[in-house]
């Protein structure tokens, strides 16, 4: 048990032994080390009702996989800042030694 889930809630994924697929509405982990999720359909059924099924992690894949967001540009600057970064002004033997 390491309390790390592979699937966040809202992903959507399909079960792959049964092809039910939908949205993760839940999650369980139990002492045993064993996750499961709660799948639940956007569809509804004839009568109206939501159908959600409760299916263990390793039959679950993405049906969309989720998106990373790419990390921001960092601006460069030309001058890097600080005393010593400019060439001729200091030396090593303008420095006193204590």
């Amino acid at each position: 048990m390491n309390g790390v889930f592979k699937f966040n809630l809202r992903d959507e994924v399909k079960d792959t032994i049964t092809g039910f697929a939908g949205v993760v509405t839940g999650r369980i982990e139990f002492l045993n080390g064993c996750i499961r999720y709660i799948v639940q359909t956007r569809k509804r059924t004839t009568e109206g009702k939501v159908v959600d099924d409760t299916i263990d992690e390793q039959q679950l894949v993405y049906l969309h996989p989720p998106k990373v967001p790419k990390p921001p540009k960092v601006k460069k600057d030309k001058k890097p800042g600080g005393p010593f970064n400019t060439p001729g002004k200091f030396s090593a033997s303008s420095i006193k030694k204590f």
